[in-house]
């Protein structure tokens, strides 16, 4: 299967409180549990949408190459004073495993880099959540370190292994 990115609309509302609204699916993330009044807001919001001076979220639903249906939730949290941005990553456990998340992801630094022009898009994860780590590799981001106790994912401290690739990386790569 191969999988493409779009904007998301009020019609994934459902699906959007489905995947945030799965514990699992979000348990290494910062996102809350979403009610689906949470959900109908996040679909309704335009995009960019603005996060305040210079920030702005870009997000998109993940969807089958031939299809419509929403598999997964991506996006980058962009900060425009630094011409960079944080990329995220979410797929339903019955995709996990497939390769989508890394191909979702490739698309998202295609995105920065191409139409945003950014110069570094970074990500982490956390340790435990290996297949993440695995994620940001294949889709040729380098691992930059190890923060400590810096994410606070549903009232626990986590390290974060953080992975990033830059614009000239990016143009190699292509």
């Amino acid at each position: 299967m191969r999988v493409r990115l779009r904007l998301k609309g009020p019609a994934d509302a459902d699906a959007v409180f489905r995947l945030l609204s799965d514990m699992t699916v979000i348990r290494y993330m910062s996102f809350p549990l979403f009610t689906r009044a949470d959900a109908e807001t996040f679909v309704n919001e335009l995009q960019p949408a603005a996060l305040g001076p210079g920030r702005y979220s870009v997000d998109r639903a993940i969807v089958p190459q031939d299809g419509d249906a929403v598999i997964g939730l991506c996006g980058l949290v962009v900060d425009r004073e630094r011409d960079d941005a944080e990329a995220w990553y979410l797929l339903e456990p019955a995709m996990w495993g497939r390769g989508l998340a890394a191909q979702a992801l490739r698309q998202l630094l295609a995105t920065g880099f191409e139409d945003y022009g950014l110069h570094r898009i970074w990500a982490c994860a956390a340790p435990a959540n290996a297949a993440s780590a695995r994620v940001m590799e294949k889709a040729g981001m380098r691992r930059e370190g190890h923060i400590r106790q810096n994410l606070r994912i549903h009232g626990e401290w986590h390290d974060s292994l953080v992975y990033a690739m830059l614009a000239e990386e990016w143009a190699a790569a292509r």
